[in-house]
């Protein structure tokens, strides 16, 4: 059982409390015997840390797991960085982005009153016209940014915000001194939003994420040797001179290469003199001629989003694309016949047509894609067929086909869209229409002549030909003839062998394809002029 402390411990020596924490090297690991699960380990000679998983098994390798440490050395670790190897499992949604970057350029900033803010660390803001000490004198800080050669002394508290206008990656910041008078140390930073004004605004962006180090320290390039380190200054103080008329040059990179479009420049204190003294309550500001910015194009070339099963882009796939295997939802292949998964090529002769997918090919088969909207194919080898029955029209009563060419056709009742009556689609389907003053209405006359058609079931177009129903009174035998009738609206059945004796020629409008007796009904019929 463990025992109870009422205190901490309170250790003078460097050795580890616990003789297991640190071990010589593998053999030492595994040599433990008193090894417990969760126990962590740091092993000297890979410089790698391991926790015990299985203490029952702890001198078997599979018994330790290493705890690899991914950061990259300029960023303070001891790790490879990406790729990770091994398998991940993601339980939200993950955002790639290729950023593709340029060559390092001056930036072409220019700094104004909406762009750059200057603050002291507890978040007073100076007057840009009256806050810089030069002798009684007063020079704005825009100046330094617009290529000016005048200097700006600039107090060692100063926190300087600015806004590039767009986000941007910060390859580098040059800074050109009065060498008398040199900042001893500069952070950079880049910041989601244009609201940092106190350093205590500043450490609240980095707990939260959203302000990001991107260099510490100086290079002057009098100084070769001491190359940009993350945990030392190397502003060479031999290089402070006294005279105010000499320059030193100071170029820090950035490591993190993140874009921004906000950026927070931070002096710590100065360095005065040759002798180096530091903090001078005389001396207590940096003599600036210049800042500039060297910032490389960024772009997000593309977007991928892997989210509950999903894969979409930003951008469309261009040039080719082979996939060796397409599945359907349910698992399966999805393929046109070769059996083995689908081989799917886009644009395969490398026709881009100006950054647009023309063609896809499966499994050797080409397809066109349509460059508007679905329906203006130019050409295609496969059924057009509809997902429902029944449903879907081909083209519209304001948007028609011109021809029509076909070996077989198949319909049922065609209409003349040259007989157009709006009203007809709210008639009884069946009603049989003649031709009154340019108008097609309901029959009312025995054997007329100007009969045209029969409605069709919510239409105003008349059924011309086609095996429908017709509404008809009386009795009508199959075969008879159907003319119109007295009733209006209405056919009736005429033995064929009067056609001649009543001259019934081009009053006939169908023949009965079955029989029925009654005031008012309809019956199926083969609809056609004669």
């Amino acid at each position: 059982m463990a025992n109870i402390l009422q205190r901490g411990f309170n250790i003078q020596g460097s050795e580890p409390i616990d003789s297991r924490f640190t071990v010589a090297n593998s053999a030492a690991r595994l040599a433990i015997t008193n090894a417990y699960d969760g126990l962590l380990v740091y092993q000297l000679d890979t410089d790698k840390l391991f926790v015990c998983n299985d203490s029952t098994n702890f001198s078997q390798e599979a018994s330790w797991t290493e705890i690899t440490n991914q950061t990259l050395p300029e960023q303070g670790g001891t790790g490879a960085g990406f790729p990770f190897e091994g398998n991940a499992v993601l339980s939200g949604s993950l955002e790639l982005y290729n950023n593709a970057l340029g060559s390092s350029t001056l930036d072409s900033y220019i700094a104004d009153s909406d762009n750059l803010k200057l603050y002291t660390y507890n978040s007073d803001e100076f007057a840009i016209n009256n806050g810089l000490i030069n002798n009684g004198t007063y020079n704005a800080i825009y100046e330094i940014f617009n290529d000016s050669t005048t200097t700006c002394r600039l107090t060692r508290d100063a926190l300087i915000s600015i806004d590039l206008g767009s986000e941007k990656v910060l390859d580098k910041i040059k800074f050109t001194y009065n060498s008398d008078e040199v900042t001893r140390e500069i952070e950079i930073y880049g910041v989601k939003d244009f609201d940092v004004i106190s350093e205590a605004t500043l450490n609240t962006k980095i707990t939260e994420t959203s302000a990001s180090l991107l260099a510490l320290g100086a290079t002057s390039p009098n100084n070769a040797s001491n190359l940009y380190s993350l945990t030392s200054n190397v502003i060479d103080i031999s290089l402070v001179s006294t005279d105010p008329d000499t320059t030193l040059v100071s170029a820090i990179p950035t490591i993190n290469k993140s874009p921004f479009q906000y950026y927070i420049i931070k002096f710590n204190d100065v360095i005065i003199e040759g002798i180096g003294i530091q903090n001078n309550t005389d001396s207590n500001y940096t003599s600036i001629k210049n800042i500039d910015l060297y910032t490389q194009t960024f772009s997000k070339q593309s977007t991928t989003n892997l989210n509950n099963g999903l894969i979409s882009s930003s951008e469309a796939v261009i040039g080719t694309l082979t996939v060796s295997e397409l599945k359907n939802p349910d698992g399966t292949n999805f393929s046109s016949g070769n059996g083995g998964g689908t081989n799917v090529v886009a644009n395969p002769a490398g026709n881009n047509d100006g950054g647009n997918l023309t063609n896809i090919t499966v499994d050797g088969i080409n397809y066109n894609i349509p460059s508007t909207t679905l329906g203006n194919l130019e050409e295609t080898d496969q059924s057009i067929i509809p997902r429902t029955s029944n449903f879907h029209s081909l083209g519209s009563s304001t948007n028609k086909w011109k021809d029509l060419f076909a070996v077989n056709t198949f319909f049922g009742g065609i209409h003349e869209i040259n007989l157009e009556t709006n009203g007809l689609d709210k008639m009884q389907e069946g009603t049989v229409l003649s031709l009154q003053n340019g108008t097609m209405c309901p029959c009312k006359n025995e054997a007329d002549p100007l009969v045209m058609g029969v409605v069709s079931k919510g239409e105003n177009y008349p059924i011309v030909l086609g095996a429908e129903p017709v509404l008809v009174t009386g009795k009508v035998e199959e075969g008879d003839y159907i003319i119109t009738s007295n009733v209006e609206g209405h056919g009736k059945g005429i033995n064929p062998k009067h056609i001649y004796d009543q001259q019934l020629f081009g009053k006939i409008i169908a023949q009965a394809i079955e029989k029925g007796d009654g005031k008012s009904y309809t019956i199926k019929a083969m609809i056609r002029k004669m």
